[in-house]
């Protein structure tokens, strides 16, 4: 697990409220959960070992994903050695700035999927 700044991931209360038996095995599973303190820098790994990304949900990465330099070097490396790179809920805002070394932007022609607003309001 990768993410901008290598810090102790948190779950977010309101989302874990939502969260079905699958999800709530692995919030008891200490070892699932210890991993969520040591996760790796962005600008840390290295694209030519993965086939994917994914840029997972809530609303923490609207901020920490759009603008992260690392992350969007990752991404398009992954991308441009035929790899896949995937989002959920408001993860597609870490495909939003993502330029590929032709110059285009990776979302360019492309449909990506999110939340509306009124969609966010119906979640909270």
């Amino acid at each position: 697990m990768a993410d901008p700044a290598a810090h102790k991931e948190s779950l977010d209360p309101r989302s874990t409220r939502w969260a079905d038996e699958l999800v709530r095995e692995y919030m008891s599973d200490r070892a699932f959960m210890s991993s969520l303190d040591r996760t790796t820098k962005a600008a840390d790994i290295d694209p030519a070992r993965y086939a994917a990304i994914f840029c997972t949900g809530e609303h923490g990465v609207m901020w920490d994903f759009p603008s992260n330099a690392a992350l969007q070097q990752v991404a398009r490396e992954i991308y441009e050695n035929s790899g896949v790179v995937s989002s959920v809920c408001h993860g597609a805002c870490g495909l939003l700035n993502i330029t590929l070394s032709d110059g285009t932007l990776l979302v360019d022609g492309r449909t990506v999927t999110g939340f509306s607003t009124a969609e966010e309001r119906a979640h909270l």
